[in-house]
C-alpha cells in the first residue's frame, strides 16, 4: 500500500489530477479508515476543487482530512 500511496503523491505532484483521483479512490476503497491514505487523496481532492472551482472535490477532501485526523 505505501507504493500505491506514493503513486498518488507524484502523479498529483506532476498535475495528473485525474489519474491521481482514480488511484485515489481505489486506495479509499481499500482502505477507508487509513490516516496516510485519507490525507493523500484529501490533498488531490483539494487541488481538484481549487482548479476545477468544484464544490464537490472540495466537500470531499474536507471528509477525507476529518477522517486522517481520526484515523489510525
Amino acid at each position: 500500500m505505501p507504493a500505491f500511496v506514493l503513486l498518488v503523491a507524484v502523479l498529483a505532484d506532476l498535475g495528473r489530477l485525474d489519474t491521481a483521483r482514480e488511484e485515489a479512490d481505489l486506495l479509499l476503497e481499500a482502505k477507508p479508515r487509513n490516516r496516510i491514505v485519507n490525507a493523500t487523496a484529501g490533498r488531490v481532492y483539494s487541488e481538484l476543487a481549487r482548479r476545477r472551482r468544484d464544490p464537490a472535490h472540495g466537500a470531499k477532501a474536507r471528509r477525507c482530512f476529518a477522517e486522517a485526523r481520526r484515523g489510525r
